[in-house]
C-alpha cells in the first residue's frame, strides 16, 4: 500500500503518510485502515507530498461517500489537515476539504506540518 499509517491513541493523532502511486482504492483502505484503527474521530494528518498526480474529481467523489457513509455509523470524523504543496494537489485537495465538511469536524489544507500541527492545537479531542 502507498500509504503508511500511523495512529497514536495516547494523542489521538493519526498520521497518513502518501507515496507515488496512489489510486482511488488505496485511499479507500486508508479509511479503512482508521477505522478498523478505532480511530475515525482523531485528528489525521494527510502528507500527500509524495504524491505527484492528484486524484479525478470522481476519485474525490468516490472518497467522500466512503467518508460519508462512514460517518452516518461511526459519528463525524475528527479534523483533516492536508499537507499538499504542489499547487494541482492544493487545488484538488481543496475540492475535497469542502467536500469533507459534510462528514469531518474540520478539514485545511496546509503547506507544512508546522502550520498544520499548529491549526490541530485549536481542535483537541
Amino acid at each position: 500500500m502507498p500509504y503508511t499509517i500511523h495512529i497514536d491513541h495516547y494523542k489521538q493523532l493519526v498520521i497518513v503518510v502518501g507515496r507515488d502511486p496512489v489510486t482511488v482504492d488505496d485511499a479507500l483502505m486508508a479509511l479503512d485502515w482508521q477505522i478498523a484503527g478505532r480511530a475515525w474521530s482523531y485528528r489525521t494528518l494527510h502528507d500527500a507530498r509524495g504524491v505527484s498526480s492528484a486524484p479525478t474529481r470522481d476519485d474525490v467523489r468516490t472518497i467522500v461517500a466512503r467518508a460519508d457513509t462512514s460517518a452516518r455509523t461511526l459519528g463525524p470524523r475528527g479534523p483533516v489537515a492536508y499537507i499538499a504543496p504542489p499547487e494541482a494537489l492544493v487545488e484538488m485537495a481543496r475540492t475535497d476539504v469542502h467536500a469533507a465538511t459534510a462528514f469531518a469536524r474540520q478539514a485545511e489544507v496546509f503547506r507544512d506540518v508546522a502550520a498544520a500541527l499548529r491549526w490541530f492545537d485549536g481542535h483537541l479531542p
